[in-house]
């Protein structure tokens, strides 16, 4: 794997606050939160160490240019505490984190999936077959912010074409009314554009609801120009980003192209998932600290066995219009019953 960018960053000079984030945790400059992210230097920091961790792979591209692809630190106020990724510093110019890889068996479940170090330290190769996918929550806080259509570089899809995994495929899609970033692909996000390799760009328009050109199934054609997420029944139901029935794949544990059969049809491919948030320092959102500090807080008292407020969860009946979970729904997969209380799980 590629090594981080060795190139040093200047000696920071000021200490930012992050929510929550003790003041001496990240040396560095303050910021003036600006949205323009083309209005100043990308950034200080190359991302090498929590203490340079960086708000976006692309502002370290943009301001330490020979940056290799391979883990960086990176920081937002919606992260908190500095955090490892995985950063393409080649593709397009670079700058795109990986937020999820994997090849058959993706759960698209909003939580994410399998474990976030394996996707930093394993971004492909068949160790990295089982699938593993980021929080759709931690994919939101890298967007320092912003709503997920917000950058215009939307979803990138890179998925094998061959079982050998030495020839690849670019997808790219923009969704329509996908504010908040969700795994929930098989739920039929309506999709604006998609483009297929370096073919034009199909202005597929806001047809999801009939889960026809959304991410639950994008159709140019029946071959190398489809991407279905939903569960197909030749393929033991085990999602993925399946090409069309035209393209066949292996059982072999091994191949690039898998499918349930030899030669089996909807061949479901290795794939990487990659956003571009291009956050610069100005527009990350920090508050600049005084040189004195800030003042002493006093944190609210750590709860005990009370209820907790979730962020989404299953909807009650009787409340209409209070679905926690707008993007999509998801099965329930356990209920029980202890005293007088029903625990639903999904």
């Amino acid at each position: 794997m590629a090594g981080i960018g060795h190139r040093s960053a200047p000696t920071p000079a000021r200490i930012w606050l992050a929510t929550f984030l003790v003041a001496s945790m990240i040396a560095s400059i303050g910021l003036d939160n600006q949205p323009d992210a083309s209005a100043a230097v990308a950034t200080t920091r190359n991302g090498s160490s929590a203490a340079t961790a960086a708000p976006s792979c692309w502002a370290i591209k943009q301001s330490f240019p020979s940056s290799r692809s391979g883990q960086y630190w990176l920081l937002t106020p919606q992260l908190h505490v500095p955090q490892m990724f995985y950063c393409d510093m080649v593709t397009e110019g670079g700058g795109w984190v990986l937020i999820g890889r994997g090849r058959e068996n993706w759960s698209f479940n909003w939580a994410g999936q399998g474990s976030s170090t394996a996707i930093r330290t394993i971004p492909s190769g068949p160790r990295a077959f089982a699938p593993a996918a980021l929080s759709s929550e931690t994919v939101n806080a890298l967007f320092g912010g912003h709503s997920f259509e917000y950058f215009t570089d939307g979803l990138r899809i890179r998925r094998a074409k061959n079982s050998a995994g030495t020839s690849w495929q670019e997808v790219r899609m923009r969704t329509y009314a996908m504010k908040t970033f969700t795994w929930e692909m098989e739920s039929g996000q309506a999709l604006r554009t998609v483009r297929f390799d370096a073919g034009n760009i199909a202005n597929v328009g806001p047809s999801g609801f009939a889960r026809r050109q959304s991410t639950y199934n994008v159709q140019l054609d029946d071959g190398w120009r489809r991407l279905r997420t939903a569960p197909i029944w030749i393929q033991k139901a085990k999602k993925g980003f399946a090409y069309g029935t035209g393209i066949r794949g292996t059982r072999a544990s091994t191949s690039y192209l898998w499918s349930a059969t030899d030669r089996g049809r909807s061949a479901v491919p290795f794939a990487q998932v990659f956003v571009r948030p291009k956050i610069s320092d100005a527009s990350a959102g920090f508050t600049a600290l005084a040189n004195k500090g800030i003042a002493a807080q006093t944190l609210p008292r750590i709860p005990g066995s009370i209820p907790q407020t979730a962020t989404w969860g299953v909807i009650n009946p009787t409340m209409p219009n209070t679905d926690p979970d707008p993007n999509g729904a998801s099965a329930v997969y356990g209920l029980a019953q202890i005293g007088n209380t029903m625990f639903v799980g999904g």
